[in-house]
């Protein structure tokens, strides 16, 4: 079963919602997104060069309201660890990290380290994906960009497009999270797997698929990971 700090809501926005936000993403200009080798990304909200330093903030764009800084605030995602935002009934996140993932693409095991509170809501667009969970061996105070290690997974997430995955708590602080560079992933329900791996949520992956062997081929995934950092400058925004 998957651990009580993990929680997944699916059609976390509706399918015309959906393609909103991918056409605001994709119509970022080039100087927004950051090439890395194994995805792209764009970084809203302030860049985090250190945890101990103060984000010097930037407005988050317009088009997160109200498909996801409002929805998730009235969810109340973030309140376990965080007081309500000025204004409003739950408390918001300031940071939003766009990554593109291609088929084929992935990112290694890693931490989102110690600038953020301990929680992460990310939601997935355009594609399914299936993210791993491995015990972390060691603490470094690593950004959302390092790669860290190569320790195989314990368990795993089938994530399905338009869902909200949320990790925090224990998952957060003492798991490292990544994703397989591969182009698809065998769901294997009767042993309860995913690309070999224990698999926390068969029950949601069933309501897609029959008990027995599925392939799923991926296709462009844009994942939206919003968190709230800890040390923010005192500055005056205006939103774009």
């Amino acid at each position: 079963p998957a651990p009580p700090s993990l929680y997944i809501l699916p059609d976390i926005v509706t399918g015309p919602e959906e393609l909103l936000l991918l056409d605001k993403v994709n119509s970022a200009t080039l100087s927004k997104w950051t090439t890395l080798r194994n995805r792209r990304l764009q970084t809203w909200g302030g860049k985090v060069r250190s945890y101990n330093e103060p984000m010097l903030p930037e407005p988050l764009p317009s088009w997160l309201d109200p498909f996801l800084t409002d929805r998730l605030a009235g969810l109340f995602v973030f309140d376990a660890i965080a007081p309500p935002s000025k204004g409003s009934s739950g408390a918001k996140f300031n940071h939003c990290l766009v990554n593109e993932y291609l088929p084929g693409q992935g990112i290694m095991p890693h931490e989102d380290g110690p600038a953020y509170l301990p929680i992460v809501a990310t939601v997935s667009l355009g594609s399914h994906t299936v993210l791993t969970f491995s015990p972390h061996r060691g603490r470094d105070d690593i950004l959302e960009t390092t790669d860290t290690c190569t320790i195989g997974p314990n368990g795993c997430v089938f994530l399905p497009r338009r869902s909200l995955v949320v990790v925090t708590q224990d998952l957060y602080e003492r798991f490292l999270h990544g994703i397989d560079e591969i182009e698809e992933d065998v769901l294997d329900l009767a042993r309860g797997t995913a690309n070999g791996v224990p698999l926390w949520n068969p029950t949601m992956v069933r309501e897609w698929a029959d008990d027995g062997a599925w392939v799923v081929k991926r296709g462009t995934r844009v994942s939206l990971t919003n968190r709230i950092v800890k040390r923010v400058a005192k500055l005056k925004l205006f939103r774009r």
